[in-house]
Parts: structure tokens; sequence; C-alpha cells
């Protein structure tokens, strides 16, 4: 019977795609090199063929879940910078805009609810941003006697802009990868339930012929971390190639 893709989900998300990766490569060397022993053992070279697909597959999506997991960390790179921009700009034109409108009850009301700590919240600092420039706006004379130059206002309503794009990159990119991460975690479930199979026969082979040493190299010894128990298979690293067929 078939297995449900939730459980393949669950197995796959305990565990790092790399090392599933890692652990699946130096297994399927072993498969390889056993495959006259595997074939009476339940393990026909069909299965390799399709665990060694399975694997390619599964390093494919992993690096292209790792370009987007790249993407999204430059893009939250660039909402910060924005971000600090933004605050920066924000300071200067509260200090214009209380000289501006000192003696002017009304306005200088307006611009205070634009000028309260918003921390990283990158939505309601784009809302304070438009409110200051809307104050600016209606009071002009004021806020240029008070030192603010058309540049500086351009400057305003293009970190507002650039401000508002930044916003909208990281919300595409955070919508991205949950998908992304559940076909990752599926392929990490099927590999792993295709490598117990496998070490299920390789060592039930060897120790039919009374081999422990070479029985005890179908473990999981990568995948969980313990020290490598090779003889003449050499340890793969993070992201090893698939051995050809």
């Amino acid at each position: 019977m078939a297995l449900a893709r939730e459980e393949l989900v669950r197995v796959g998300e305990m565990f790092n795609t790399p090392d599933v990766i890692s652990q699946a490569v130096s297994s399927l060397e072993l498969a390889l090199r056993d495959h006259t022993l595997l074939e009476v053992a339940g393990w026909p070279a069909a299965r390799t063929e399709m665990l060694r697909q399975l694997v390619q597959d599964l390093q494919g999506r992993h690096a292209t879940y790792a370009a987007k997991a790249g993407t999204k960390k430059a893009t939250r790179a660039e909402l910060l910078e924005e971000l600090l921009r933004a605050k920066r700009w924000k300071g200067i034109a509260v200090a214009i805009g209380q000289n501006a409108l000192d003696e002017t009850a009304e306005e200088r009301e307006k611009l205070f609810q634009h000028v309260k700590p918003v921390r990283s919240d990158a939505g309601r600092l784009l809302a304070q941003i438009r409110g200051l420039l809307d104050v600016a706006n209606a009071n002009t004379t004021a806020f240029r006697a008070a030192g603010a130059t058309d540049a500086f206002l351009a400057e305003g309503n293009a970190i507002a802009a650039d401000l508002e794009d930044a916003i909208g990159r990281k919300a595409i990119t955070k919508r991205a990868l949950p998908g992304d991460k559940d076909v990752l975690d599926e392929l990490d479930g099927r590999v792993w339930y295709a490598l117990k199979a496998l070490h299920r026969s390789g060592r039930a082979t060897h120790l039919a012929a009374g081999d422990r040493a070479r029985a005890n190299e179908y473990s999981f010894d990568l995948l969980y971390r313990r020290r490598p128990r090779r003889t003449g298979v050499t340890t793969p690293g993070a992201t090893p190639p698939v051995p050809p067929a």
C-alpha cells in the first residue's frame, strides 16, 4: 500500500535535505557495489535506479529552493536597508515639521500623528512617510522656510516608492517558499523509506554471509550524524553527485 503524502512529509520534515542527499548517495554507492547480492535479497537493480532518479530530483529541487531562500534573505536585507533609509528621512522631516509648524496647533497635531516609533513595521513606517509628505505638501511655504528643499521632498517620495516595492518583493518570496518546502519534505520522506528498505536488504544479505562489518555499513550514519563506518566507500560531502547508473 502506498504511503500517504502526509506521512512522507511528516518523516521528511524531521531531516535536513543535504543530510538526506549525503546519506542517499553513500547508500547508492553500496547498492552499486553489492548489486549482485542485493538482487536475491529483495532489492533488484530497478529499485536502485528508482532511488538514483529520486535523489537526482531531490538535488535539483533543493538547489532551486536554496536559490529562492537566498533571494528571500537578500530581499529581507533590502527591506532592512529601506527601513533604515526611511527612518533617517523621517527623523529629519519631523524636526523640520516641528520647526515649520511651531505656531500652528492644528497642523502640528497632524504632524504628530506620524512620529511614533514603529520599530521594524515596514507598513506603518510607509504610512508615516506618506503622512509626513502630505503635511509638508499642505504647508509648503512653512516647510521651505524651515529648510525643506525640493530635493529633500523628492527624496521622501522616492523613499516611499522604494519601501513599498521592497515590502511587495518580501511578500512574494514569503508566499513562494512554504509550498516548495512541503515538496522537499515529501521527497526527503520518500528517500528515507527507500533507504530503509535498501538497508534492510543489505544488512540481511551480508549477515547471512557472516560479514557483520559490511552489514553495518547499511545504516543511517550520515543522516543521524554518527561516525561513518565505511570499508572502501568514500564518504560524500554535503550535496555530492549521484552515482551514475
